[in-house]
């Protein structure tokens, strides 16, 4: 199995267990003289059996995250990046959204607001990251089409 199709299978599976425990909530309580809809037991079996294959797919996905390479590193240290990378994104756009917001001034009494931060610079950072990102997140995707998820 390639490590993409782990990955995949690893997202069907948290699907499903969310699922599962939805499920669960709306079936944990019933009104008096009714019976339930779904039984707890087989819920929680059927939960529990899911849970035991994703923690097995997970710490194989890990171990061949921390030992394929990766152009000049380990796969799991670009997946680190990629992370931050997100992260960073995500922040500086937060901090333009918050920057360009409009004040509503309803008279001239009111206090004015200037933004602190060169918009224009800010953008072009967001789009240089934004860029990376992609980039990085294209190349580990070939990655995990061509690595074989390790035992």
């Amino acid at each position: 199995m390639k490590l993409a199709e782990a990955l995949l299978e690893r997202s069907d599976l948290q699907k499903r267990i969310a699922q599962l425990k939805h499920r669960m909530g709306q079936n944990v309580k019933i009104q008096e003289g009714e019976e339930a809809a779904e039984s707890i037991d087989s819920l929680l079996t059927e939960y529990n059996a899911a849970n035991k294959l994703l923690m097995k797919l997970v710490k194989r996905i890990n171990k061949t995250n921390a030992s394929a390479s990766f152009m000049d590193e380990k796969l799991i240290d670009a997946i680190v990046t990629r992370d931050c990378l997100s992260a960073k994104i995500k922040a500086y756009r937060e901090l333009y959204d918050a920057a360009i917001t409009r004040q509503h001034r309803y008279s001239r009494t009111e206090v004015k607001y200037v933004s602190c931060v060169d918009l224009s610079w800010l953008q072009k950072e967001i789009d240089s990251f934004a860029k990376d990102y992609r980039i990085l997140d294209t190349k580990l995707q070939e990655t995990n089409w061509n690595t074989e998820l390790l035992d």
